[in-house]
């Protein structure tokens, strides 16, 4: 098998990088597949283990198969001014539920690969009410001197001039499409993001929105983090409560807190919370929130969780306190893992945009003694192959 050769293959299995089927003894990935499907594929590329194969024709799909909603969605995009497949999504040919279905045994896969744990407990998929236009923020680029605003690519590099995205909310495509037609003057490549907030409102840069989650109404700069999917945030947050709450603890240490959503939206269970995150911008809105709010129990440090983890558990009674993680989607590093570790609280919940490199950090806290009690998928990003996952660990 050599780049070029056109090959026939049936798909066993669906991965973050597209189907997966074998030819000649060698595994072939081919994206735009799914489990089952006969397909014809053109070799584009081949790496030690593994080749990827571009999807020519479906010669027998699968049931599960549906028209992608979006006309710039792969493999091979209608309009002209998409040359090659947006970036964005990877899941639009696959029906919803089976989306849902596909996550859950990739959490369990990754877990069992990766992390060792024989029979995971992982839970089915939270859907999110709306699988399309559900996004709260999208991120743009334009390039003046091509006259384009758009989306990147599935290469990651080439800038695609796309007026709408079928994810976003449609606040978002109104005013990505008033932008587009009266772009400011500027004379460089230039990136810039827009953000709908609870009020319908959009904004950008360091304009304040409101997101409300559980009745509590949060001020947050357009330009700081957020979680994306706005049908999803209070189900989320209610996830990471049950399991506070089932713990019996009353203390809280929110690690990479961001503008303190998890630890402000649970302030009236907790005698105490404590929220890190290295975001100075974002440690003064969750202090911010919290004084208007009234929450006097609730404190934030700006810096790295390494250094501040300490410092923080001498104000908490460990045997009594959570420790929740949410760290980008890097997971967590070494000093952090070790951090962590060290400090032995007895009940950590992590929340992870990424289960591959939580699965990592899983591995880690097993090696220290932990207990995985539970993982629950929670779909934040219909349409693509990333899925949120709330993992709990006790001592």
């Amino acid at each position: 098998m050599t780049i070029g050769d056109t090959i026939e293959i049936t798909i066993h299995d669906v991965a973050v990088n597209g189907g997966v089927a074998r030819h000649e003894d060698e595994v072939v990935f081919a994206p735009y597949t799914i489990t089952g499907e006969r397909v014809r594929a053109r070799v584009v590329e081949m790496r030690k283990n593994f080749a990827v194969g571009e999807l020519v024709e479906v010669l027998a799909p699968s049931p599960h198969r549906v028209t992608p909603r979006c006309l710039c969605f792969g493999p091979r995009p209608a309009p002209p001014n998409c040359p090659m497949p947006c970036g964005g999504c990877q899941y639009q040919h696959i029906a919803y539920r089976e989306q849902l279905a596909i996550k859950k045994r990739q959490v369990i896969a990754t877990l069992q690969r990766i992390a060792g744990v024989a029979g995971p407990p992982v839970a089915d998929t939270i859907g999110s009410p709306e699988p399309f236009g559900y996004r709260n923020k999208i991120s743009m680029e334009s390039h003046p001197r091509r006259r384009i605003i758009g989306f990147h690519a599935a290469d990651h590099r080439t800038l695609l001039d796309i007026p709408r995205c079928e994810i976003a909310a449609e606040p978002l495509n109104h005013a990505l499409t008033t932008y587009r037609a009266a772009p400011p003057p500027m004379e460089q490549r230039y990136s810039f993001a827009m953000r709908l907030d609870s009020r319908g409102m959009v904004g950008s840069g360091q304009q304040v929105l409101e997101e409300t989650v559980g009745g509590v109404m949060l001020q947050v700069p357009a330009n700081s983090f957020f979680q994306a999917n706005r049908l999803l945030v209070a189900t989320l947050v209610e996830q990471v409560r049950q399991r506070v709450t089932a713990a019996g603890h009353r203390h809280l240490l929110d690690a990479y807190c961001g503008v303190g959503l998890f630890t402000i939206a649970m302030a009236k269970q907790l005698d105490a919370g404590i929220g890190i995150e290295y975001d100075r911008q974002a440690v003064i809105w969750a202090r911010k929130n919290s004084q208007r709010l009234g929450y006097q129990h609730l404190r934030f440090f700006d810096g790295y969780v390494e250094f501040q983890l300490p410092r923080a558990l001498e104000l908490l009674p460990r045997e009594k306190t959570t420790l929740l993680l949410d760290p980008p989607r890097a997971g967590l590093s070494d000093n952090v893992r070790n951090a962590v570790c060290a400090a032995a609280l007895p009940h950590v919940v992590y929340v992870s945009c990424d289960f591959g490199t939580f699965a990592r950090d899983a591995k880690s806290l097993l090696a220290a003694g932990y207990r995985l009690t539970g993982v629950q998928p929670v779909d934040m990003f219909p349409q693509t192959a990333h899925c949120e996952v709330v993992g709990e660990f006790l001592k």
